[in-house]
């Protein structure tokens, strides 16, 4: 949670990145309209456009979205729709950072309503180099020729 006076502008990003995927994620669920009409309120507080052009821009977004399940770029285009909204909080974050708290609760709504719809909150990492994620059980092996070599 991010508490206090200054705010590190790393802990911003990851909020809205946060928020971000989980908007990307809850744009397939029965939780949308709910998501949509908050993130929209939130975005509004934080910038010059009116929240009803916000909520056509996340309705333009979640159509491109659903038209990609029914073809094979349909990841592409979630990761594509992911990271516009990402910069987009991003900034909000950056010119307001006094809105943090609500992006906090966006988070958490979006995480209640994806659980009752039985929907996961995909989180992403940047990770290293040698660094390996797996999203269950990981399993790593040497075979017998690579050790025979050492």
């Amino acid at each position: 949670m991010i508490e206090g006076g200054s705010v590190d502008s790393s802990a911003l990003s990851a909020l809205a990145a946060a928020v971000g995927s989980g908007l990307i994620d809850a744009m397939t669920t029965d939780a949308w309209q709910t998501v949509r009409s908050r993130v929209a309120r939130v975005i509004a507080r934080g910038s010059k456009q009116s929240e009803e052009d916000i909520a056509k821009q996340l309705d333009a977004s979640q159509a491109r979205i659903q038209a990609s399940r029914m073809t094979a770029g349909r990841l592409p285009v979630k990761q594509s729709e992911r990271d516009v909204w990402t910069r987009r909080l991003d900034a909000v974050l950056a010119n307001n950072s006094g809105l943090a708290p609500e992006f906090e609760f966006l988070l958490k709504l979006i995480r209640e309503t994806s659980a009752k719809s039985g929907t996961a909150v995909t989180q992403y990492t940047a990770a290293g180099r040698d660094a390996y994620t797996a999203g269950a059980d990981q399993h790593i092996s040497i075979r017998s020729q690579d050790h025979d070599e050492r």
